[in-house]
């Protein structure tokens, strides 16, 4: 599984850290040219602004667009090649359990699909595990994280994240968060081996200041809130029911090798 590094050229400093960690670890890696922001936009079929003002609060920024067009093209890049890859930002820090990790990465990633090794920073998330790896465990995300800065992914949940990303509505970690919209369930490799560095404070995408919220803005924002809350718990139930009832484990059930998608098949249970 090859590791690519998103990186703009220009930024020197970020990647001489980078290169430094992955030399003392002893590790190979590889550097991604990000793609900047005009580029971006013909990475896809539009960008309906409306949907990223609804779940954002702001516009999208053109360095948003040119960091979600960076990691769609190597999502391509990963189904193309029908192999799994690590896609990390340059602002990150590898911790010592960073080989370890990498290397159960590997092992587990056809098996799981998608497997975070970044940490959460401030907000925690709920997870449960559900196996065992040496000194690591492997948790599903009862609710995923924000921020997309170290993840492992399978070519059968690129091309899904492909698929369900023709049209740019959020930043890509909201997108990747939202994992009742694009259907595949997303674990965690724990504990976490990669954090972020202090490059973190010194953003490469322009500043998202908030839009003036109407009352209108404010009350769409809040439903969308709570869709998303009661999608999430029922997408959640259906995976700890298929666990339950001896689907989970090494068949983890996704959209990608089941007949139906997992919103397909709750929808009974979202009209009872």
């Amino acid at each position: 599984m090859d590791v690519f590094v998103i990186s703009l050229g220009s930024c020197a400093q970020r990647r001489d850290h980078v290169a430094r960690q992955f030399d003392r670890a002893g590790l190979r890696f590889s550097f991604f040219a990000a793609v900047l922001g005009d580029e971006g936009r013909r990475s896809f079929a539009a960008i309906d602004e409306r949907r990223f003002l609804l779940g954002t609060g702001r516009e999208p920024a053109p360095g948003e667009i040119g960091c979600f067009a960076s990691h769609r093209r190597l999502w391509q890049t990963c189904v193309d090649r029908n192999e799994p890859v690590l896609i990390m930002e340059d602002d990150a820090q590898l911790e010592a359990g960073f080989p370890a990790a990498l290397e159960a990465a590997r092992t587990l990633i056809d098996r799981y699909g998608f497997l975070r090794l970044a940490d959460e920073g401030r907000r925690t998330c709920a997870k449960t595990p559900i196996h065992s790896h040496g000194e690591l465990v492997v948790q599903y995300c009862l609710r995923y994280p924000y921020g997309a800065l170290c993840y492992a992914v399978a070519p059968r949940v690129a091309a899904a994240f492909l698929a369900a990303s023709r049209v740019l509505a959020s930043p890509v970690d909201l997108f990747i968060k939202r994992f009742w919209a694009h259907g595949q369930p997303l674990f965690a490799l724990c504990p976490y081996s990669v954090s972020a560095s202090a490059h973190r404070h010194q953003s490469t995408i322009e500043h998202r200041g908030k839009s003036s919220a109407t009352w209108n803005l404010k009350l769409l924002r809040t439903a969308r809130k709570a869709s998303d809350v009661a999608q999430r718990a029922l997408f959640n139930r259906h995976m700890i029911a298929a666990w339950a009832s001896g689907a989970g484990g090494a068949n983890v059930p996704t959209p990608a090798n089941e007949p139906q998608s997992a919103r397909a098949r709750l929808a009974p249970h979202q009209s009872a």
